[in-house]
This record gives structure tokens, sequence and C-alpha cells, in this order.
């Protein structure tokens, strides 16, 4: 893995900017520490590869790693919203269809909150 120590790249300093507390983010990057995903590089990398099983074994809140989620959707360009439904006739029937990261990882809707 690809580490940096950048003070834009550091997993402590995104957990700060997603607005958690002094507290709670340092608690939070001492548990990131343990799994040696210091650099935001690391951290992305373990949710977008769920077949390594990194993120899941993650001992985070539910609440942090929906954050976290949301950020790393936000840097690809994700966004999805309320939109109103188009006629019936311009409809297509999406039901197996999903959105995830060349890693595998669910995006959007389409994510587990773990």
């Amino acid at each position: 893995m690809a580490s940096s120590t950048g003070a834009d790249n550091s997993s402590l300093d995104i957990l700060r900017s997603l607005g958690l507390p002094p507290a709670r983010a340092d608690e939070a990057f001492a548990l990131l520490q343990k799994e040696g995903l210091n650099a935001l590089v690391d951290l992305q990398s373990a949710w977008a590869n769920p077949r390594d099983k990194r993120w899941e074994r993650l001992a985070f809140p539910t609440d942090i790693k929906a954050l976290l989620m949301s950020y790393f959707e936000a840097q690809m360009g994700f966004q999805y919203g309320k939109m109103q439904v188009p006629p019936r006739e311009m409809c297509t029937v999406s039901r197996g269809l999903s959105m995830s990261t060349p890693g595998g990882q669910m995006i959007g809707p389409w994510r587990k909150n773990y």
C-alpha cells in the first residue's frame, strides 16, 4: 500500500473535516493506525476493495463509516438525490442493476451501511 504523511492525505485530517469531535476523531484514527490505514489513499483503498475485507473489519460505528463512504463517493463525483419521476413510457426496470467501484464496493443507494 502506498502511504503518505502529507497533511492533506492524513486519515486524521479527513476524520476531523467530516465534523467529528476531536476526541472521537482521535479514537477513530487510533483504530485506523492499528489496521495500518494512516493515509487517505490507504483508507480509500480499503473501502473500494471489499474482497480483502479490511473495510468490514474496521471497528468503526456505523455513522463514521457512513460519513466516510459519503466522502469517498463525493470524491469520485458520484451524486444521487431525489428527482421527479418521468412518465411511465420513458421508464425501464432497473432491477438487478447496481453501481460499484472497480474493486466491487457498492456505492450510493446500493451500498450497505456497516
